[in-house]
């Protein structure tokens, strides 16, 4: 099940983006964690951050889609 998240601001937070759908909203300085690569941006804008895959997780193939997903 994926829940969707619109119109939220997060600064220097730490999100646990794994089964969510994040529809226009706003990252400065916020650290992504991730197991799955089973999120999704629409619309949205970051301002610094980075991306952390969870120990164990398949690191490569998450950061991959993060990275085509936003250019980092």
């Amino acid at each position: 099940m994926i829940i969707q998240i619109t119109d939220s601001k997060f600064v220097d937070s730490v999100v646990e983006v794994d089964g969510n759908s994040y529809v226009n909203c706003t990252f400065t300085n916020c650290t992504f964690v991730t197991a799955t690569g089973n999120y999704s941006f629409d619309k949205c804008s970051f301002n610094g951050g980075s991306l952390q895959p969870v120990s164990g997780s398949n690191a490569e193939a998450v950061v991959s889609l993060f990275v085509g997903l936003h250019g980092r």
